[in-house]
């Protein structure tokens, strides 16, 4: 698969999804942090394609996805190289906080899964967004913002 091609797709994919996925509350408060100057990390499990694009769209600062191995300008199908996901994401997210300078208990940080608790766990301000029901518990135990 050309990566240029799955780039280009996965623009144009987020872009005519993106009323149908990102709820107005979670964009509008993406902007406040941005108006408030904050350094913005999308961090996902998703290939890094749609995580580019999803940071584009809002306009993050760096994007962080799923990274699929390269070769010759095509995806090679091979084995993921790194795959932010449960305490992977807490130790990239670590990674991130000591390259900008800023400790974890002033970031913030949202989740939407049970697998995003020990990255909320990190942080100073944890916000749940739509959480199923076992991060919904999790949340209102440990006191929580969700949206």
């Amino acid at each position: 698969l050309n990566v240029e091609t799955i780039d280009n797709d996965a623009t144009r994919w987020v872009g005519e999804r993106k009323d149908d996925f990102w709820r107005s509350r979670m964009v509008e408060r993406i902007r406040s942090h941005q108006r408030e100057g904050h350094y913005i990390v999308l961090l996902s499990g998703t290939p890094q394609p749609i995580a580019s694009a999803i940071g584009a769209f809002f306009g993050a600062d760096l994007s962080i996805g799923s990274r699929i191995p390269i070769s010759d300008g095509k995806y090679t199908g091979g084995q993921i190289i790194s795959h932010p996901f449960a305490i992977d994401k807490c130790k990239i997210a670590f990674e991130v906080l000591e390259k900008v300078n800023v400790s974890p208990s002033d970031a913030i940080a949202y989740g939407d899964s049970q697998y995003d608790v020990a990255l909320l766990d990190m942080v100073g301000r944890a916000i749940v967004v739509a959480p199923g029901r076992r991060l919904f518990d999790h949340a209102v135990r440990r006191g929580w913002e969700i949206l």
